[in-house]
């Protein structure tokens, strides 16, 4: 099973979010500096680190705060990550066999 290093999901990712408005670009790097500061990673979950320098474990348990966070800006910033992340990982087709997917659309 890939990963999504394997599948260089932020290069593709990144690469992306270029060809997007200049609006779209300035708020999912706002989005992505309030999520890996440290700041606001105490500030909201008494955290001591940047996301990036966080356990897995502890990586996961900061996305469950966002994904369930009380403050919307929190929970809206968490879908839209989880949802760039997820279109770029399932439009590699090595990430198709994993889900049985095997490229063709069969309509039922």
């Amino acid at each position: 099973n890939p990963s999504a290093a394997d599948l260089n999901v932020a290069l593709r990712a990144d690469k992306f979010l270029a060809t997007a408005d200049p609006e779209i670009q300035d708020q999912f790097h706002q989005l992505l500096t309030v999520f890996n500061a440290p700041f606001f990673a105490f500030l909201f979950d008494f955290r001591f680190s940047s996301f990036i320098g966080m356990s897995p474990e502890d990586q996961d348990s900061y996305l469950e705060d966002w994904m369930t966070s009380s403050f919307a800006f929190r929970r809206t910033g968490f879908q839209a990550l989880k949802r760039v992340c997820l279109s770029v990982f399932y439009t590699e087709p090595r990430s198709w066999p994993e889900i049985g997917y095997d490229g063709k659309f069969e309509p039922s």
